[in-house]
Order: structure tokens, then sequence, then C-alpha cells
């Protein structure tokens, strides 16, 4: 842990102060060495020159026999502040003269400490001066050989003295000091000025562009990335400022970008119809996009930390275990999530995390509108497979009704036994039941033609409340809410009979412990608060029928297939499925929607909606029927018609009137029949559908070389774009029919002025 560290600011001046310092003790400590060495060089030299000169006085003043003089010579040393002690001694060690007169006559080792007395019989010995430092340092001693006055009979003296001088070297090193000592802070003021001029000019120079610099760094990475340093020059603090600056320009720009990236990439997470969502491997909620609000609403199950396998249905599971293990690659799977009170059904890909990979990355479309229309798809593709098949059957089947119930009413015309008229009565029953049954698959199959009405829907439901009451159980109450701006819709009234008696017997038969049935009609503006599709929603205005019971309701799973063919929750022998199959192929052919409204044992809500019709003109009455009887006809009729028990009964019934008929097995035979007869032929009674030639086709080339035909078209198919077009002089009639009933239509087919 680094400890408190000095801003550049105060250290470099510190650093100055302190190399100064260093300086000025150095050079003082330096001084004063080299002072003392001088001082003490230069009082040698002193005492050198003194004792010299002094020497030089004494012999002269001793060969002129002037002893007082010697003597003066000696003792005014003593005003020589750098002389302490002067003494001229003689050979035998006496002293002669001394700068003190109470010293002089003594002897040298009583005047002198032994260490000052050792340099005299030296310097006798050697005739040469000897200067020398005391042991303690404090004094010079000098010593010069000097010679004395001679003795009596002596030209020349021959003796030899010395000249001994103490100098005391404390007042001179104390003087050198003082003067040393004065240099030193003389020079110190000098260098702390020079040191204060160079902590100025690195202040102006460097001191306050660094800081600028430091400053300017500081802030860039508190993430003001716009400041600059922008400091001048051409020096290096310059070209660091330059570099900074252009580092925090390129700063700048990049956090520029990646601040546009970042919100970029959060519009396209918050705005995306995708579910962006994190979690770890155990499925717990990390992050969850805002755009699962508009999927899952509000739900107060999806905060960080959050189970998500709470939130997944119960069959869905295994799946979502896998979406959590994407080991070898990103893992798709569909799954139902809760959304409030429902379930939505969603596609997921998981992938591992890159930069971590203990997270899981979930990407969720809501698909629940997608399967919707798939399962509408597929439930279209098997309507109309099957209506394909039921229309195919009907077509067989309305020829074989054709000629049932056309032979039963020939037979019911004899004289039957009461037991064989009673048989006949079943047989025609159960005849009128399959051809009731066969209308209801081609309803189911939209094979019909269509007839949009206009119909008025609660004169339908008052006219047929007489039979469901009959059809509806005892402990089962029936009431009508019928609104009476409630009326006209575009569909065909026997179809709005159907689509009332079947939602009724459906409502009757989940009330087997009785219950109350209400149908009710209301005029509404428009079908999408009820989740209409769009292309219905644009035909509104519409009327609504709706039918309310309360039975056992229904689940979601039996809601899913309702309106499938032959599905039935009532079993085998109470139910062929094709009710609400009828319901939903007559309301989609009228151009309508059907909304259910139910759950388990809160009963059920079937709300169809049929456009609105405009109330119709006032109709025309009905052109009576011709009378008929047997022998009335006597015109030619042609018959074309392969199927054989039809063509007979054509030929039969046409025969009884008293028509001569000509009969035909196709449209071939048909034309070689009328090229043959040399006759008129008065009327073509064709099938529409034939093998070979088609009844549309037969009579354009019978009309081109008999003009004035008439062709009354017959067919067991409904299809529309399978019929011909009709005509004045071209009527069309649906199979089955009945004798009387062909009998009327050739009648008043022939009847009619072309």
């Amino acid at each position: 842990m680094t400890g408190p560290r000095l801003p550049l600011r105060l250290l470099l001046p510190l650093l100055l102060l302190l190399f100064g310092g260093a300086l000025v003790t150095l050079f003082t400590w330096t001084s004063l060495r080299e002072s003392d060495a001088f001082t003490e060089h230069e009082t040698a030299e002193d005492v050198r020159y003194l004792g010299a000169t002094m020497a030089g006085e004494i012999e002269r003043a001793l060969r002129q026999f002037e002893d007082a003089t010697a003597r003066a010579e000696v003792r005014y040393a003593r005003a020589d502040r750098r002389l302490q002690i002067a003494l001229v001694i003689d050979e035998d060690g006496q002293v002669l003269y001394a700068s003190d007169p109470a010293q002089e006559g003594r002897d040298l080792r009583a005047v002198l400490e032994a260490e000052p007395a050792a340099i005299v019989p030296a310097v006798r010995r050697t005739l040469r001066s000897d200067i020398r430092r005391s042991s303690d340092g404090m004094r010079l001693y000098g010593a010069h050989p000097l010679r004395l006055r001679p003795r009596a009979g002596e030209i020349v003296s021959a003796r030899v003295g010395v000249l001994f001088t103490t100098h005391d070297l404390t007042r001179a090193r104390r003087d050198a000091r003082v003067i040393a000592t004065r240099q030193a802070l003389a020079g110190a003021t000098i260098l702390f000025a020079l040191v204060g001029a160079t902590w100025w000019v690195l202040h102006v120079t460097v001191m306050r562009r660094l800081q600028r610099l430091v400053g300017a760094a500081m802030r860039v990475a508190r993430g003001e990335v716009a400041v600059r340093a922008a400091i001048e020059g051409s020096d290096e603090i310059a070209g660091v400022s330059a570099a900074f600056d252009e580092m925090a320009a390129r700063l700048d720009q990049e956090r520029q970008r990646l601040r546009e990236s970042e919100e970029w990439f959060r519009e396209l997470i918050e705005q995306g119809s995708d579910v962006i969502a994190v979690v770890d491997g155990s499925g717990r909620l990390e992050f969850l996009s805002p755009s699962a609000s508009r999927i899952l609403g509000p739900a107060a199950g999806t905060r960080q930390g959050t189970a998500l396998a709470g939130l997944i249905h119960d069959d869905d599971r295994v799946d979502f275990e896998q979406l959590l293990r994407p080991d070898e690659g990103p893992v798709t799977r569909q799954i139902r999530v809760r959304a409030g009170a429902e379930w939505r059904t969603v596609e997921v890909v998981s992938a591992r995390s890159g930069r971590h990979p203990q997270r899981i990355i979930l990407n969720a479309r809501d698909v629940s509108e997608r399967v919707g229309l798939e399962e509408q798809l597929r439930q279209s593709q098997k309507m109309e497979a099957i209506g394909r098949m039921a229309g195919g059957i009907a077509h067989d089947f309305n020829n074989l009704l054709t000629a049932i119930l056309g032979y039963a009413d020939v037979l019911g015309d004899q004289d039957l036994a009461p037991q064989a008229r009673h048989d006949l009565e079943a047989i025609k029953h159960a005849a009128s039941t399959a051809a009731a049954m066969t209308s209801r698959l081609l309803a189911f199959s939209r094979k019909q033609a269509a007839r949009s009405g206009p119909t008025d829907i609660n004169d339908v439901v008052v006219r047929i409340e007489p039979l469901l009451r009959r059809l509806i159980l005892e402990h089962v109450s029936l009431n009508l809410n019928l609104a009476p701006d409630a009326q006209w819709v575009r569909t065909d009234a026997q179809q709005a009979e159907q689509v009332v008696l079947n939602l009724v017997l459906n409502a009757r038969d989940a009330m087997e412990e009785g219950g109350r049935i209400t149908i009710r009609t209301e005029s509404v503006s428009s079908a999408r608060e009820f989740g209409a599709p769009a292309e219905v929603r644009a035909r509104g205005p519409f009327t609504c029928l709706s039918v309310h019971d309360t039975g056992t309701g229904m689940a979601d799973e039996t809601v899913r297939h309702l309106f499938e063919p032959f599905f039935t929750t009532k079993g085998r022998a109470l139910g062929t499925g094709l009710g609400l199959a009828t319901v939903y192929a007559i309301v989609k052919q009228a151009g309508g929607f059907i909304d259910v409204e139910t759950a388990p044992g809160r009963g059920t809500v079937m709300r169809v909606y049929l456009p609105r019709a405009e109330r119709p003109a006032a109709a025309r009455p009905a052109p009576s029927r011709p009378e008929l009887s047997a022998g009335s006809g006597a015109e030619t009729v042609l018959v074309a018609e392969d199927e054989l028990a039809v063509r007979s009964l054509m030929q039969t019934v046409l025969e009884r009137y008293g028509y001569r008929v000509l009969a035909a097995t196709n449209g071939r035979e048909a034309l070689d029949l009328a090229a043959r007869h040399d006759g008129t032929i008065d009327l073509l009674l064709s099938d529409v559908v034939m093998d070979g030639m088609h009844g549309p086709e037969l009579a354009e080339q019978l009309a081109a070389v008999r003009p004035g035909l008439r062709v009354l078209f017959v067919s067991g198919h409904t299809d529309p774009a399978m019929l011909p077009q009709v005509r004045p002089d071209r009527w069309f009639m649906h199979k089955p029919f009945r004798p009387e009933e062909l009998a009327q239509r050739v009648r008043a087919l022939l009847d009619v002025a072309v």
C-alpha cells in the first residue's frame, strides 16, 4: 500500500531546497577546511618570515654589542598578536632574552614543555629553521638559528643560539573562519537566489504546463473527454500535450460512436417486437428487454432473479430445459408462456454468451397469431378436403335420392294396402332425411349455391321457436331477447334456421341436469372488440345472434376443435359432429364470424356475427303453378342423363303426363337421336355434368340446328362454378326433385313465350 505522495509543485521546490542546502553545506564545510589549511600555511609562512627577520635583527644588534637593542627586539614581539612567546636561547640552553622578562636567565626546560623544547637542539645541530605544529594543533613552534656575540678573543662568533617563537593558531583560525563563513553566507545567498530563479523558471516553463496537462488528464480520466490541454510551444511538454489532445479527441470520437452504438442497440431492443432475455444456467432472469411487456403485460414475475420456469406451460417444461442447454449450437423451440390469464405461444432461440459462457441469451418472438393462422389454415385445408369429398358424395347421393323419392311418389299414386303405404311413407321419410343431411353436407362444404338473403333473423327465431321448445328438455327453459333493430342479415332463411337450430341443440346437450338457454339478437357497429379478423371487420355493421347456456362449459382444447367436421364429445350414438361444422360453414359463406366465450363450469356463449342487410322491398306475389293432370302434355322432350335410375324416372314421369320422350345416356347419343328425329323437339331436359359432353355444350349444339329449343338443366352438383347460366329459355333445377315438381317446371318452361 503506497503512502501519501507530495504533488510535483511542492516536491520540486523541496528538492531544489534540499539540493541547495546540500551545496551550501558542502561549500561551507569545504571552505572551512580550506580556510584552516590556508591559515596554518599562512601562519607557518609568517612564523618563518618573522623568525628570520627577528633573527637577523638580533644578530646585527649582538654584533654591534647592542644588547639592549636585541632585548628590545625580543620583547617587542609581545606587541605582535601573532606571537605568544619569543625566546633567545644560548648554546647552553639558557634563556638570554625573552618576551616575558621573568623568563630571562632560566633554563629552557623550565620555561618550555618537552614538546617545544625538543626543537631547539635539532635546530642547533642542523643550523636550519624548523616550524612545527603542536600536538593539539592550537599552536605553531618556530626555531631559527642565530649567531651570538663572539667571546673575547674571537674574531667571528662561534656561538650558535636559537630564536624560539610560539604562534597562536586559534585566533588566526577564528578570524579565517569568520571570513570563510561570510563568504559561505554570501555564496549561499547567491545559490538560493539561483535556486529560486531556477524554480521560478521551472514553474513558469514546466510546472504550470505540467499542472495543466495533469489537470486535463485527470478530467479525461473522470469522463470529461472533451477537455484539451492545448499547451503551445515546440518543446517536449508541448509535444506531449499535442499527443494527449489527439488521444483525447480520438477517445471522444470513440466514446461518441460507442454512445451512438449503445443508443442504437438500446432502441433496437426497446422498440423491437422480439423479446431479449438473459438467464443463468438455472433459468433465473438477469435481463429482460422492455418489449416483454407487450407480450406478457406488466407481469410481476419478470424481475431480475425470477425463475422463468414459473411462467412456462407444464407441457413445455422439457423444451424449456433444452433451451437452457445450447451446448452444440443455437436451440429453437416453441413454448407457451403465461401472459396474465392466458397463454401466449413464443418461438425461442437460445444461444450461449460468448463473453460469459455461464449465461444463456434467449431471443423470443410472439407467434401466437401465426400459430393461430396456421391452425386456421390446417382447419381450412381439412374442411376443404372434406368439403370436396362431401360435394362428390352429395352429387351421387342426390341422383340416388332423386330416383328413390321419385319412384316413391309414383308408387304413392297407386292403390296400396295400408301396410304397404305405411312402408312407403317410411321410405319417403328416410329419403327426405337423407336429402336434408345432403343439404347440410353441401352447406358445410360451401358447395351449395349461396343465397344472400336478406333474411329477418328475428322472424327466423320466432318462426322456429315452437320447434325449439319441442326439441329441448322439459327442465331446460328457453328465453328470447330480440332487439327490434337487429333484423335483416345477408344469408338464406333456411340456412339461418340451421344456424339457430344447431346452436340451440348444442346448448341443450351441455345441460343434462337442466338450465337456461337465452337467444339474443342485437345490432353492433363493429366486431373489432370481439377479435374478428381484419377482413371480417371491414364488412360491418353486423347483427349479432348469440345463444347463452348455463351448461358445463368447455375446456380450451375442446374449443380448438369445436368446428371441425365429425368432432363431437357426445359419443357416436348421440352426435354426428356436423352440427357446429355446418354453422361454421354457413357463417363463413355469409361473410360472418363466430366468437366463443366459455370456461369449464361457467356455461357457454356462442356469438354469431352476420353482415347486416337493408330491408327488402315488398315482394311480388308468386305466379300460380299450372294445374297438371295425366296426359296433359303433347310436346316432345329430349332427355339426356347418364344415371340410369334418374333417366328412367324422368321418362316415366313425363310419359305419364303425355309427353313424347327421347331418352339418351349422354350428350353424343342425344345429338344422334336429335339428328335422326324428323319431328320437332320442344324441350331438352339434360344433366349438367355427363361423360364426354356436358349439358351446356349439348344445348349450344342443338340450339344451332333447332332454334327456339327450350332447355331445363338438372344437376346434383351445387357448386355455382359448375352451374349453367339461367336465361328465359334455359332454366335450372336441383336434384333431388319430386315428380310433380319436374312436371310443373317442364310445363311452365314450355308455356313461356320466348
